[in-house]
């Protein structure tokens, strides 16, 4: 009798560590997940440059291609807005609305037959998409604020994923003419409407955005991306 009792208080305290020991990982893991279900609508804005790379302008040779035909100096301010849900802490989509401009002139060249063409044109771009976004290095939800001497899960501050996604885009280039600009797609300007196998573009196109992302958490609302 005494045995089987001195056996029933070791398996008793054996549990009894083994709660004290798992239990606050249990709870913890069960707080984090309501932590990031808290905090799975993010707003967000961005801002960044846009250029048109082609055969406006460009490079002072003949022939030239890829990005040496890029004018840095026709580099335009674009913006962004959107929302992104968290579908899960993996898996999250990313609705946006993004503006830019870009613009070409064959004033910016030296080259020859490119000048003396003199072809110029500009564009404001409207996009509308939606991302799905994939995160390989998830963020986590630590403390709200940086505390010294306060412990517990502070969370990793810098989080990626890859995106990719479609949208739609409305563009309507013009070209100057004389002190006017004058929209081009009504005039044909490369034989759409003229020759039958060239039909005019329309001013609403499809875009299939794509690329890799980086998040830096400066708390649980706010980061930079």
């Amino acid at each position: 009798m005494w045995i089987t009792t001195e056996l029933i208080m070791k398996k008793s305290y054996l549990l009894l560590v083994l709660s004290i020991l798992i239990l606050p990982g249990i709870v913890e893991a069960q707080r984090y997940k309501q932590r990031w279900k808290s905090y799975r609508s993010e707003l967000h804005f961005g801002i960044g440059p846009s250029n048109f790379l082609g055969e406006l302008g460009g490079a002072d040779q003949v022939g030239t291609n890829y990005f040496k035909d890029l004018e840095f100096g026709q580099t335009r301010l674009a913006v962004a807005a959107g929302l992104r849900y968290k579908l899960s802490q993996v898996f999250a989509l990313n609705t946006k609305l993004s503006y830019g401009k870009v613009s070409g002139s064959d004033d910016l060249t030296k080259e020859f037959f490119r000048n003396y063409r003199n072809l110029d044109f500009k564009t404001n771009i409207w996009e509308a998409s939606t991302n799905l976004e994939f995160a390989f290095i998830r963020e986590q939800v630590g403390h709200r604020y940086r505390l010294k001497g306060v412990r517990g899960q502070r969370g990793f501050e810098i989080s990626a994923y890859g995106f990719v996604g479609v949208g739609v885009f409305y563009f309507n280039p013009k070209g100057s003419l004389g002190s006017e600009y004058v929209s081009l797609q009504s005039l044909g300007t490369e034989g759409q409407g003229i020759s039958s196998t060239r039909k005019k573009y329309s001013k609403v196109q499809l875009a299939i955005p794509m690329g890799i992302g980086f998040k830096y958490a400066i708390d649980r609302r706010w980061g930079l991306a």
